[in-house]
């Protein structure tokens, strides 16, 4: 037995038997989180947002030479650990097939409904003080301009924000204020369906997981992650169409998996087809960038697929062309007013002011400042903001940008071949509290980020059945408070769990499992899509935490 490790450990660090798959699966991840690590880290010291306060005065000092050098190591460090972990990690292919794929073990499926009450009963009790320190829940985000087109007849609709969400939120809430005449029962009552909703979803995963897995512990470990961590719990009594949204790809996310384990036996089942064809509609007509992380999914699907490619090509397309002749209706029913197109142009509306910002007024002839001024005026475009792009989106005169769009294109292209640095900082800047473990959202120098709004716009009448609870998740969601543990903070960052989301897609491609790769796929493609929006905020990757406890599972079994 010692031989036999040994001996793996041997090929592992040497690279022996990898063919070219194994070495761009290994590869490929490690340059990226060396690259994350190492340009994160610089951003983050730069603008005072690393976690890693005590070396922040000795970080300021190190060289370029230094980060090149600490990039090469962390490049070398990451290929050996996943290298080794995507040997050691998870359960071989055919005892998958084994034991999951052709039936689940004798008992497993035993109990089925009594273990989805459980979990779900248990769910929504550990939310509970959540709740009730924090009564009715938390009013926030959009939903201030997406309740009164549902409650006053007169206030028309808008697809600023999507149809379908403010159609449920509004008509929860709106249904809550009609029957208790409160706004504060109105909004408890949309908290305690989104609670269900949501401990629903969990239900599902975790008995998903077990079925296949028959690991207690892991069950455990689950539940708890979506039972005591404060961002799940703090979102889930949160009116934020995010959740929903994620939620709806959170299933699926499991259904893609099913699809690639068996993809003939998937298609066999209509409801499983349905299922998967509605939880993405679900999340394209909440999240207008959904349905561009569906088609790039597609694309991927159309060159790498090779089992069932044909059925599987039109099950997306088909989902993509329901989804929009479903909100072509829905804008015409509800005789809905167009919202503006510049909040699909963030990234390249801040990569212009970075330009302007860094290079000044030289940096453009006269004909292209009389551009700029065209849709925004001047001192508005230095009050570029790194982090967040509505200082410069929601200024812009939308009619001219999209009366001369072919000019602003044009101009875009032109700044970006003769200040390609200003671009890529400009996006760098503006994601990487997204990609990078060790930064805190909360420090912004302007303060207009925090990671969880928690006092919205205080329209509400709060109640608490306990100060100190309710102070607890204030200093999560607005102070530099978890950040000083470590280990623990980690369970807070995005970065976390987009780094996981990144080891499992290549460990799937390591691993010739194809179920795992799509799935994640599907993950990555939707942070690709969000790295373009205005923000890198928590509800914006939320599916991020919502499918961790799925990339441990598979990572930690082992037979």
């Amino acid at each position: 037995m010692k031989k036999w490790v040994t001996g793996i450990l041997q090929r592992t660090a040497s690279g022996k038997d990898l063919d070219w798959t194994d070495r761009f699966a290994v590869g490929i991840p490690a340059i990226l989180l060396a690259t994350c690590q190492t340009v994160g880290c610089r951003i983050s010291i730069e603008y005072h947002t690393s976690v890693h306060r005590t070396m922040q005065s000795w970080l300021e000092q190190v060289p370029i030479a230094g980060w090149i050098l600490w990039w090469i190591a962390e490049t070398l460090l990451f290929g050996q650990m996943l290298r080794w972990l995507f040997v050691h990690a998870g359960r071989d292919k055919a005892v998958q097939e084994d034991g999951i794929g052709k039936g689940i073990g004798k008992g497993i499926g035993k109990g089925i409904g009594k273990r989805i009450f459980l979990i779900f009963a248990g769910l929504l009790i550990a939310w509970l003080p959540v709740l009730l320190s924090n009564d009715p829940g938390f009013y926030n985000y959009d939903i201030y301009g997406q309740v009164p087109q549902v409650m006053y007849p007169e206030v028309p609709y808008n697809t600023h924000h999507s149809l379908l969400s403010t159609l449920v939120m509004g008509g929860v809430i709106t249904l809550g204020y009609r029957i208790f005449g409160t706004m504060e029962k109105a909004v408890f009552l949309h908290s305690c369906f989104q609670m269900t909703l949501c401990a629903a979803a969990f239900s599902y995963s975790l008995d998903f997981w077990y079925r296949r897995l028959n690991r207690k512990w892991l069950l455990g470990v689950g539940f708890c992650f979506y039972a005591f961590l404060p961002t799940i719990a703090l979102f889930s009594v949160s009116t934020t169409k995010d959740v929903v949204c994620s939620l709806a790809l959170f299933i699926a996310f499991h259904l893609l998996y099913e699809l690639y384990e068996n993809t003939e036996g998937f298609f066999r089942k209509k409801e499983k087809i349905a299922a998967l064809s509605c939880s993405l509609i679900v999340g394209a007509l909440y999240r207008k960038n959904v349905i561009y992380a569906v088609f790039l999914y597609l694309v991927l699907c159309a060159v790498f697929c090779k089992k069932q490619k044909r059925k599987i090509i039109s099950l997306f397309a088909g989902t993509i062309l329901l989804t929009m002749l479903l909100s072509v209706g829905m804008e015409t029913l509800l005789h809905a007013e167009k919202g503006s197109a510049v909040e699909a142009l963030c990234v390249p509306l801040q990569q212009i002011a970075r330009v302007y910002t860094d290079k000044g007024e030289a940096a453009f002839d006269s004909e292209e400042l009389q551009l700029l001024d065209q849709i925004m005026d001047r001192e508005q475009w230095s009050q570029y903001n790194p982090f967040l792009a509505d200082r410069i989106k929601n200024y812009v005169n939308n009619e001219e940008l999209l009366q001369n769009k072919w000019e602003y294109l044009r101009l875009w292209f032109r700044k970006g071949w003769q200040y390609p640095g200003c671009y890529l900082r400009a996006f760098l800047d503006n994601t990487y509290q997204a990609w990078y473990p060790g930064t805190s959202v909360v420090d912004d120098p302007d303060g207009d980020i925090y990671y969880f709004d928690f006092e919205g716009r205080n329209v509400l009448e709060m109640k608490t059945i306990s100060s100190r609870l309710t102070e607890f998740y204030r200093k999560i969601s607005l102070e530099y408070y978890y950040q000083k543990i470590p280990v623990i903070r980690a369970l807070f960052a995005i970065g976390t769990y987009f780094w996981l989301a990144v080891i499992l897609f290549f460990y799937g491609i390591r691993r010739r499992r194809a179920e795992i790769w799509n799935s994640w796929l599907l993950v990555l493609a939707l942070c690709l899509t969000v790295f373009l929006g205005p923000i890198s905020l928590v509800r914006y990757y939320l599916l991020l935490f919502y499918a961790a406890p799925a990339g441990i599972f598979l990572l930690a079994d082992r037979t």
